[in-house]
């Protein structure tokens, strides 16, 4: 209630859009430890930002509406809580269906990458103890493989972008909390301001 709100809400998306710009350079090597480190900073943020915003937007009506106030801000939250969600996933489903196609649009006889993949898997398959594979199944099977290495990148690309995309949106909402109202240091109403460091109070006169 006595802190500075404006600069912890500030703060809370500056963790949230640090964080959501690491995870938009992972990939599958990336260690499961280091992703939720990521995880734990864009939490952090969240967790400075949401009772932060309660406090001003509550704080900037009278006592006679606070019940109504209380309602519309959790409405709201929860609202834009729900658009938030569909469309990172429609967002996400959207790239994963993009880099599949531009993925697959490279896998030709001239990709040297694709046909050294093809002929590793026919080698496993051969040379692998795969005995009960027919010799006509090879292929096709080497080809399946292909398939879901390249849906597994996609994913990865799909993921990478809508990271980013987050993080962008974070960094945006900075500029309007620089306007917010209602979000400096405070007093509560009766209580006196604590001294300044390095002075006493001064002394009442004695009658």
């Amino acid at each position: 209630d006595l802190g500075y709100r404006r600069a912890l809400i500030f703060f809370g998306f500056v963790l949230v859009a640090y964080s959501n710009f690491l995870m938009a350079d992972a990939d599958t090597n990336t260690p499961f430890y280091v992703f939720a480190i990521w995880l734990v900073i864009a939490r952090v943020g969240v967790s400075a930002i949401f009772p932060n915003l309660n406090v001003t937007g509550l704080r900037a009506l009278p006592p006679e509406l606070l019940v109504q106030g209380s309602g519309a801000i959790n409405f709201i939250r929860q609202l834009g809580g729900a658009f938030g969600v569909n469309i990172v996933a429609v967002v996400l489903e959207d790239r994963a269906i993009y880099h599949a196609a531009a993925l697959t649009a490279t896998q030709t006889e001239g990709n040297s990458a694709t046909l050294d993949l093809l002929e590793r898997m026919r080698q496993v398959l051969v040379e692998g103890g795969y005995s009960g594979v027919p010799d006509g199944a090879i292929d096709p099977l080497a080809v399946m493989f292909l398939g879901q290495s390249i849906f597994a990148q996609a994913q990865m690309f799909a993921f990478r972008d809508t990271f980013l995309l987050i993080a962008l949106v974070a960094t945006c909402a900075l500029v309007p909390i620089l306007f917010l109202q209602g979000g400096g240091r405070e007093t509560v109403p009766g209580q006196a301001q604590p001294p300044r460091r390095g002075k006493l109070p001064a002394e009442a006169p004695a009658e």
